[in-house]
């Protein structure tokens, strides 16, 4: 067999056994019914009328190990086809077929006379020394700056003695910039290459401040405190304390508390508790606790087997919900209607279509003109004289 360029490398996949008209489950649209098979390398299902091919099987696992190009090789498909599955699977752009097929491509690219010839233009092109003159010429020249001005460059500051033992006293790197009229990355910068390390810093918490908080915003506090922000937060939460919020602290859900989750309102046990409704909201649903006042109620069991016993309008009125909820509820479960609007034609009127206009069928038997329409041209009986 003649070696493809795209080898599929953790094979052989045998695609799902099957026939035209019943259906499968597909990770990309759900449950699907078959049209047939593909006519690419890999035969495979595809869906019905639109012939795109059905994610299953041990194309799941093709597309999870596999690289992009084998995909579109062995299956037929385009690259925003196999883009897509990848991306309903979740898998990462680099995949270790995509791995694979990168370090065989550069084995195959690195050969020998390639290497020797990238080796040689690499010489080529190879900056070459200064000379000793213009070395020479350039020191000269920073020298004499240096005297006259004090460095080398205007931007560039030469570091003095007096400015190196200021780093060694115990003052923030922001102080110390302000200070000697530099930035803060320089600070840090050359206290890292006189291997300085900064004193006081960072600062110890005290129990004092350890007190505060919680009491207030971590924003506000770190303020008051001369801290930042995130080293704030990060404290409050190594204790376990909770966060400020709206002027009242978060505290633990009592038993009583959680016994009424459920029983009434959300905002009802908010105010009652002085809580926030989130918090109610929050606290309920990771109980598993539904809203008993819940605008969307859950369908039971129950309610499902008096589908078939009821029409729409009937059963809405029963179970408190809107026909609308009961139809597609009926749609859903594939529940035929025991009581359908359709009109149940009789023979006689069946007889009767056809050899008068429609305008007098719709009046003689109280129906609608484009419903007599539609039932005479269902059965394909052509009006026997033309309409006035």
């Amino acid at each position: 067999m003649k070696r493809t360029r795209y080898p599929l490398l953790f094979g052989p996949y045998q695609p799902p056994q099957t026939s035209r008209g019943q259906f499968l489950a597909c990770e990309l649209r759900g449950r699907v019914r078959v049209g047939g098979y593909s006519d690419g390398p890999v035969p495979w299902p595809v869906k019905w009328r639109t012939r795109s091919l059905i994610l299953c099987g041990d194309l799941i696992k093709a597309v999870r190990l596999e690289s992009n190009k084998a995909i579109c090789l062995h299956w037929g498909v385009g690259d925003d086809v196999a883009r897509r599955w990848r991306r309903a699977l979740g898998v990462e752009r680099v995949n270790e077929g995509t791995t694979m097929l990168l370090h065989e491509a550069s084995r195959e690219r690195a050969t020998p006379q390639r290497m020797r010839a990238l080796t040689a233009a690499a010489q080529k092109t190879q900056r070459k020394p200064a000379s000793k003159s213009l070395r020479v010429r350039l020191s000269l020249i920073a020298s004499d700056r240096l005297r006259r001005s004090g460095q080398v460059t205007p931007k560039l500051k030469v570091w003095t003695k007096e400015e190196e033992q200021q780093l060694l006293k115990a003052d923030s790197d922001q102080a110390l910039a302000a200070r000697l009229n530099r930035n803060e990355s320089a600070i840090k910068v050359r206290r890292k290459q006189l291997g300085i390390i900064p004193i006081g810093l960072p600062r110890a918490w005290t129990k004092k401040e350890e007190k505060l908080l919680g009491t207030k915003p971590d924003r506000q506090l770190a303020s008051e405190l001369g801290r930042t922000e995130a080293a704030v937060t990060f404290r409050r939460q190594t204790l376990g304390i909770s966060s400020f919020q709206g002027g009242v602290r978060r505290r633990a859900w009592t038993e009583m508390e959680k016994k009424l989750l459920g029983k009434i309102s959300d905002s009802e046990l908010a105010a009652r508790f002085n809580r926030s409704l989130d918090s109610v909201r929050w606290c309920r649903r990771s109980l598993g606790i539904p809203d008993s006042n819940a605008k969307i109620r859950r369908w039971t069991p129950a309610e499902d087997k008096l589908l078939s016993d009821h029409d729409d309008e009937a059963l809405s009125q029963m179970l408190g919900r809107t026909a609308c909820s009961v139809k597609h509820r009926r749609l859903r479960l594939r529940i035929p209607n025991p009581s359908p609007q359709k009109r149940q034609w009789k023979p006689e009127e069946l007889a009767a279509l056809g050899k008068i206009s429609d305008t007098e069928a719709a009046a003689l038997f109280s129906a609608p003109v484009k419903s007599i329409i539609a039932a005479r041209q269902r059965r394909r009986i052509r009006l026997s004289t033309l309409p006035s």
